[in-house]
């Protein structure tokens, strides 16, 4: 079947907003400093295929912890 996908995946990118190197020295002046960088810092997957094919009943006060990966 063309255009068919097996799996869903919900897929979430940490950023890292501040200094290149981080010492607590550049943490204090990372609040201050106009020159913040935005770096990945992690990244992380939850397959949501079973949700939306309807075979798990999706519940609102259900949480869903997602390792993140460096």
């Amino acid at each position: 079947m063309k255009g068919h996908r097996d799996s869903v995946y919900l897929v979430c990118q940490v950023i890292r907003i501040g200094d290149m190197f981080s010492t607590p020295e550049n943490d204090v002046k990372a609040t201050k400093s106009k020159n913040k960088m935005r770096r990945p810092f992690g990244v992380a997957a939850l397959d949501v295929t079973a949700i939306l094919n309807g075979s798990i009943n999706p519940d609102e006060d259900k949480q869903h912890f997602v390792p993140i990966l460096p």
